[in-house]
C-alpha cells in the first residue's frame, strides 16, 4: 500500500482549468481519479480526501498503487504499513458521509443523513449537539467492525455540510452530506483496524470519502 499527498502547484491554482477544484466541486473527484485512472475499465483501489491547508487544496490518498505523475500535482509518495497493536491509542481525522438505511412506507430502502434525523427525532436538538450526538453513535458503529473504540472526551464534528454537484452540465444533482471528524481512538482489532486503514469507512468513499487518518499518541 502506498500513502501519498499531492498538492495542486502554482501553476494550476492559477488556472481557470482547476477552479472547480478549489471550490470543491465535482472537479476534485475527477482530479484525484484521474491520478489512478490508467484505463476506463479500472476500478477504485483507492480511498482519498481532500484538505485545507493554508487555504489551498490538498488530496491524500492510500492506494494499492503509486499515483501516476501529473504537471498539475506535486506529489510525494512512501510506502504505507501502518504497525499497530490492540490497546494503541490514535488521534484521528475522517471526513464521512454518516447515513443510515431505512424502508420507507412501500417498502422502499433509503439513506438518511444522521444529523438530520437526529433533528427529527428530538427536535430540542441545536444543529451542533445532533452533529455531535449522531456522529459519535454513527462512528461507535463503524468501529464496531472495523476494530477500534472512539473516545467520548475530546471528540469533536468540526463540521455537517452538504455538498451539490452534477457529473455533467445536464445531469441530476448528486447531493452528499459529510461529516468532518476528529478525536481518539483505540484499536480493538488489528485485522479490521488496519483493513480500515487500507480501504476506509463509510459509504460514498469514490467522493472523497472514508480515509481514516492516525497519528499514534501515549496514553
Amino acid at each position: 500500500m502506498y500513502f501519498s499527498r499531492a498538492k495542486l502547484n502554482r501553476h494550476a491554482l492559477r488556472s481557470n482549468q482547476f477552479a472547480d477544484v478549489i471550490n470543491e466541486g465535482y472537479g476534485a473527484h475527477k482530479l484525484a481519479w484521474r491520478l489512478f485512472s490508467d484505463h476506463e475499465r479500472r476500478e477504485r483501489d483507492f480511498v482519498y480526501r481532500w484538505k485545507r491547508e493554508g487555504g489551498e487544496p490538498v488530496l491524500y490518498v492510500v492506494s494499492d498503487r503509486e499515483p501516476a505523475e501529473t504537471a498539475a500535482f506535486d506529489i510525494q509518495t512512501k510506502a504505507y504499513d501502518p504497525d499497530v497493536s490492540a490497546g494503541e491509542w490514535f488521534e484521528f481525522s475522517v471526513v464521512v458521509n454518516a447515513v443510515v438505511k431505512q424502508r420507507d412506507a412501500n417498502g422502499r430502502q433509503t439513506r438518511h443523513d444522521v444529523v438530520l434525523k437526529a433533528k427529527r427525532e428530538d427536535t430540542s436538538l441545536s444543529d451542533d449537539q445532533a452533529a455531535l450526538v449522531a456522529g459519535k453513535a454513527w462512528l461507535d458503529a463503524q468501529g464496531s467492525r472495523h476494530g477500534f473504540r472512539v473516545e467520548s472526551t475530546g471528540f469533536r464534528v468540526n463540521e455537517h455540510t452538504t455538498r451539490r454537484f452534477k457529473k455533467t452540465r445536464g445531469s441530476n444533482e448528486i447531493s452528499l452530506s459529510t461529516l468532518d471528524l476528529e478525536g481518539l481512538l483505540e484499536c480493538t482489532d488489528v485485522s479490521a483496524f488496519r483493513d480500515a486503514l487500507f480501504h476506509g469507512i463509510g459509504p460514498a468513499k469514490g467522493y472523497g470519502c472514508g480515509l481514516l487518518m492516525i497519528r499514534r499518541v501515549a496514553m
